[in-house]
């Protein structure tokens, strides 16, 4: 009997020990992975900081770019002051409601400047875009020395003044001599353009219209490479319409067209 319960109290120990054992087994693993716990949560904070100091990173770059974009435009204002005294809209030097304007365009996709050729348009102070180049070239052709800027201001006015008597106009009605220039002692002496626009201008063509080609391309031709202007669309002017734009044959109204961008 006493055999038995030695055997039984031994038994119990063997159990208190194997118990204990595995107490402190899990108690170590539950330490570990406490401590592992712990160290993701310590990671996942510094990722964390590590992502929102990224976006920061990020809004600074972007404000940089607003910023030097700003100081482009500032700078391209001081060039345009330094080299005119005034702005062509006849504005003192930095402007920075155009700065302003121009700014809020691009960022609203919008913009005051028109690129859509339109030959109906009436053009007049402060309008801006395409049709404007047309018309600066156009009155250069006829002895203005305009700055080819696409905008109408003081300069533009006073050239169109000079050429039309008028001081709005649009161009089918430029081109149509539509006009009537009353700067020559008070009575209107309409001017009449004879100019086919639309005459496809090649070699074996001769007339006004060439002569007015020959015209507008000795402004882009070398010294050594410069026309005759005599109104004959021979093999010199068909090399230097070819170098100037890529063509052999032309109307004056694409010659126009082209001639704004060049």
């Amino acid at each position: 009997m006493n055999t038995y319960k030695a055997y039984a109290n031994q038994a119990i120990e063997t159990g208190k020990t194997t118990a204990k054992d595995f107490y402190d087994v899990g108690s170590q693993a539950a330490t570990v992975a406490a401590d592992e716990v712990h160290k993701l949560g310590i990671y996942a904070s510094q990722r964390a900081g590590a992502l929102s100091e990224r976006k920061v990173n990020i809004k600074q770059v972007i404000i940089a770019l607003v910023g030097l974009g700003l100081l482009y435009l500032i700078v391209q204002e001081v060039r345009k002051s330094s080299n005119t005294g005034s702005d062509e809209s006849g504005n003192s030097p930095l402007d920075f409601g155009s700065i302003a304007s121009t700014i809020t365009g691009g960022l609203t996709g919008g913009s005051s400047y028109d690129n859509i050729p339109n030959e109906g348009k009436t053009l007049q102070k402060g309008t801006k875009g395409v049709n404007v180049r047309t018309l600066q070239t156009l009155l250069n052709q006829d002895g203005q020395s305009l700055t080819i800027d696409g905008n109408f201001g003081n300069n533009t006015k006073s050239g169109l003044l000079a050429v039309t008597g008028k001081t709005a106009i649009t161009l089918a009605d430029f081109r149509a001599g539509n006009y009537s220039n009353n700067n020559s002692g008070g009575t209107n002496t309409t001017i009449t353009n004879t100019l086919n626009y639309s005459k496809n201008l090649t070699v074996g063509v001769n007339g006004a219209e060439v002569k007015k080609l020959q015209e507008g391309l000795n402004l882009h031709l070398s010294n050594n490479k410069q026309l005759v202007e005599d109104g004959v669309f021979g093999n010199k002017t068909k090399n230097g319409l070819n170098s100037v734009t890529g063509k052999n044959s032309i109307t004056l109204t694409e010659w126009f067209a082209i001639q704004s961008s060049l």
